[in-house]
């Protein structure tokens, strides 16, 4: 196995685990063995645990948003905003999310560490995840007349109420062993933008 194989065994066997059990329940040793490597590898690659809790968020983070990523030749905000609606409804529907959601696990698992790195990131990438959605929200809203400043705070608020339907939709299809649960938020949130921008 290749120095960079290891590490891509590393943040996969990582990733599996935090999504089974948790940061905290995830051990170096259990990584180690899911991935087939020695902790020697391990410590080549990541310095420490918090490290290598990093490096899977950034190559999950990077997945998801490929996976919400749409086509950028589309011409009015408002197709722009119908294309992405249709991509999260994909996403929702395919085997990304199935497992769960890794930055919600290191969210809730986080929330307590004070001036935490990982946490502070964790928080980005959510704020990155919306970003996009906002910016074309923004720019419908001000096509319909609203002025920049409201329509700045109303885009915000709607992207984060996306990212608050999804994260709820993922929640609950696990708690209801039902993926179909994630379908639903996304394809209710699309509804509830839709009356809103009515």
């Amino acid at each position: 196995m290749t120095r960079g194989e290891a590490r891509q065994q590393l943040l996969e066997a990582a990733e599996e685990l935090v999504l089974a059990r948790g940061l905290s329940a995830a051990t170096v040793d259990e990584i180690c063995r899911l991935a087939g490597v020695t902790k020697g590898a391990f410590y080549h690659h990541f310095k420490s645990k918090d490290a290598l809790a990093l490096a899977v968020l950034d190559h999950y983070y990077g997945r998801v948003a490929a996976a919400f990523t749409i086509a950028s030749d589309l011409a009015s905000p408002r197709e722009r905003l119908d294309a992405m609606l249709t991509r999260a409804e994909e996403v929702a529907a395919g085997p990304l999310l199935r497992r769960g959601c890794l930055m919600a696990v290191f969210a809730l698992e986080l929330a307590e560490r004070p001036d935490d790195r990982l946490r502070a990131a964790v928080a980005e990438r959510f704020d990155q995840l919306g970003f996009g959605l906002e910016t074309v929200l923004r720019q419908v809203l001000r096509e319909q007349g609203c002025a920049p400043k409201p329509a700045r705070a109303q885009a915000s608020f709607l992207a984060r109420q996306f990212l608050v339907c999804l994260e709820g939709g993922i929640t609950l299809a696990k708690a209801h062993k039902d993926p179909e649960r994630v379908v639903e938020a996304v394809r209710f949130y699309r509804k509830s933008l839709a009356a809103q921008l009515a």
